[in-house]
């Protein structure tokens, strides 16, 4: 097997002009993919990739170059994706990590949240102190929707102790989560 480093003599590409990309079959297209996966033991993520980049190209051809009059690969089905599995951590070891943060207010309220709120990172991140109330935290999520989540009693407590941290701080800004340069964490 040829490594991915290993450069590639041009002589390889010079005979693949429009003439020979016009013989290519679909069956071709599903031969190479039978290749990736049985010799070069690709997983169906990257065959997948490899299927649309395939498309992506015989659609340029056709459609921006013109030089083709039938995008073969648009039949070009992909490979079954497994589902993955959401990790999580243990209750032995959220514990863990919440001991090791205790000295500092801002990540042990930070990493409360993420385990009290289920927040993804990018709300977590844009979190402003108007969008904290004593019970509920209001955040913008995906598609700009708005959602209420009410606070745990460990949340509550973790984020009154960072807010009263944060006010006597000199701090330019509304975040409630800023990073070293005082700016939003984002």
């Amino acid at each position: 097997m040829v490594s991915r480093n290993t450069p590639t003599p041009d002589r390889i590409f010079a005979g693949v002009n429009l003439e020979f990309i016009k013989t290519i079959s679909l069956n071709d297209m599903y031969a190479f993919i039978a290749y990736c996966q049985t010799e070069l033991h690709a997983a169906a993520g990257t065959r997948a990739r490899k299927i649309v980049s395939i498309r992506q190209f015989w659609k340029y051809l056709k459609t921006k170059a013109h030089l083709i009059d039938n995008n073969i690969a648009e039949e070009l089905e992909t490979p079954k994706l497994p589902k993955r599995i959401p990790k999580y951590l243990s209750l032995e070891e959220s514990v863990r990590l919440l001991i090791q943060c205790e000295k500092s207010p801002r990540d042990h309220s930070i990493i409360t949240i993420f385990l009290n709120c289920a927040l993804r990172l990018s709300e977590l991140a844009s979190l402003d102190i108007g969008q904290v109330d004593n019970e509920v935290i209001s955040v913008i999520g995906k598609g700009n929707k708005e959602r209420r989540i009410y606070l745990t009693p460990a949340a509550k407590k973790s984020i009154n102790k960072w807010i009263q941290i944060r006010s006597s701080l000199d701090i330019p800004n509304d975040a409630l989560f800023d990073n070293q340069s005082c700016s939003k964490c984002r």
